[in-house]
């Protein structure tokens, strides 16, 4: 925002790199609302480069996340991300999300694969960091392994990512996406909707939100 209101530069060209806070988990909460989007539609719209407009969910994250930050590292992120929220929705218990998780870790280059068995750990923002305990945490409250499908996984995941401290805010958020979307919203504590302070503000946007979605699934079925 200071390059265009400053720097008098055109939106495209305002993205940028501090080499210290760009690269961080705060930048994968758009992306992972731009996923979510995607989740309402067909599953050829997930590959990249599928879809009839060129793109795919993968293209699309990795975009949203450029809307606002110039982090190749970021775009990369945000792309594998998009295919765990994909198995996250789309899977049910008796698939479960470990090979996804596996492939996404891969993906990221980490060299220790995602476990529900490690102590939850505290991070820093920086993604190198942060998505390597995020996913511990998602193969430990949401996973298919070790028999962890009850109900009150999400509800325990979130609390026990804000009782970690560290950079637990947008970790959370992530994390709350991944959690919520396995769990789905029947199964997930009611306190966790009622209990916001602007609860039915926040319904109403995501209402509008799940709207738009669909009816721009609608408009290109016909």
């Amino acid at each position: 925002f200071a390059n265009m209101v400053f720097g008098k530069l055109p939106p495209e060209k305002c993205p940028d790199n501090d080499r210290h806070n760009v690269d961080t988990i705060d930048g994968l909460i758009l992306p992972t609302v731009t996923a979510l989007a995607y989740a309402a539609r067909d599953d050829a719209d997930y590959v990249d480069g599928g879809g009839a407009d060129g793109g795919g969910a993968e293209d699309a994250a990795s975009k949203t996340a450029a809307v606002t930050r110039s982090s190749s590292v970021l775009e990369a992120y945000s792309a594998v991300l998009s295919g765990l929220i994909r198995a996250s929705i789309r899977n049910d218990d008796s698939v479960g999300i470990d090979d996804a998780l596996q492939e996404a870790a891969k993906k990221f280059g980490l060299r220790q694969m995602p476990s529900g068995a490690r102590r939850d750990e505290m991070s820093a923002c920086y993604l190198e960091g942060s998505v390597p305990t995020l996913l511990d945490m998602v193969a430990k409250y949401g996973g298919s392994s070790g028999g962890r499908t009850t109900t009150n996984d999400a509800w325990t995941g979130l609390l026990a990512n804000a009782n970690i401290g560290g950079e637990n805010v947008h970790r959370g958020a992530v994390l709350g996406a991944l959690l919520g979307a396995r769990a789905g919203v029947e199964n997930m504590p009611q306190e966790l909707f009622d209990g916001l302070y602007d609860s039915e503000a926040i319904r109403k946007e995501i209402d509008d939100f799940v709207k738009a979605v669909l009816s721009a699934e609608r408009r290109s079925e016909l």
